[in-house]
């Protein structure tokens, strides 16, 4: 990766500082799209070069992908201690908008293969599919449980939001079949239900039920 950088700044017009801004640009967003204004510039560096970039996540363990279709580059990474680091909602939440990508891509998929929702149908179906009541639908409080998805390109928001709910809309990207694969899902979704166990065993009844075996359809 290094004699392949050097050769690169060496004989072509790039600079050290571009390979650096690019690399850590991906590491912070997990995933850039060509079609997105702010990732235009490093989906076409990184796709010129993508061996150097590949090269350069392996020595992190990580694996970099290209999708053609849907247009995007990213990290294959995800494991069990990056879900572990999230708080049970955030899980819950994730585990939600993967269900609906599953159950929705085909019907209603855009070109770039997202789909968009209401955010008012993210609480409902998160009510529906997790059991739980937790998910606040005050807009700060729903904008800030997005807030990491949306910087790993998980999702965008829209600015418009509903004049009822003053939820925006959601796109979720299929980005989200990268990071939730089916044997995530079911391992978070068995947690959910664990851990809601454990809150009512230890008398927290504001936690009663377990969720659903909705995920058990993802495949």
């Amino acid at each position: 990766m290094f004699n392949e950088a050097r050769n690169l700044i060496n004989n072509t017009a790039v600079e050290e500082s571009q390979i650096i801004e690019t690399f850590n640009y991906l590491q912070n967003h997990q995933f850039v799209f060509r079609s997105l204004s702010k990732d235009r510039k490093y989906y076409a560096f990184i796709s010129e070069h993508l061996d150097l970039f590949r090269s350069g996540f392996e020595l992190f363990g990580k694996t970099l992908i290209q999708n053609h279709d849907y247009g995007y580059i990213g990290i294959n990474n995800t494991t069990a201690d990056d879900f572990n680091r999230l708080a049970m909602v955030d899980t819950a939440i994730l585990v939600t908008l993967r269900v609906i990508y599953h159950q929705e891509k085909e019907s209603r998929s855009n070109e770039d293969g997202s789909i968009s929702i209401p955010g008012s149908h993210l609480v409902t179906q998160y009510k529906q599919y997790t059991e739980r009541n937790d998910l606040d639908d005050s807009k700060s409080r729903f904008m800030e449980h997005l807030k990491l998805f949306k910087q790993k390109r998980i999702l965008s928001l829209s600015n418009e939001l509903d004049e009822e709910t003053l939820l925006p809309v959601i796109t979720i990207f299929p980005t989200i079949e990268v990071i939730m694969t089916p044997e995530f899902a079911q391992r978070l979704n068995q947690e959910i239900a664990d851990r809601a166990k454990s809150s009512f065993s230890d008398g927290d009844t504001s936690q009663t039920k377990t969720p659903s075996d909705t995920m058990e359809e993802v495949q």
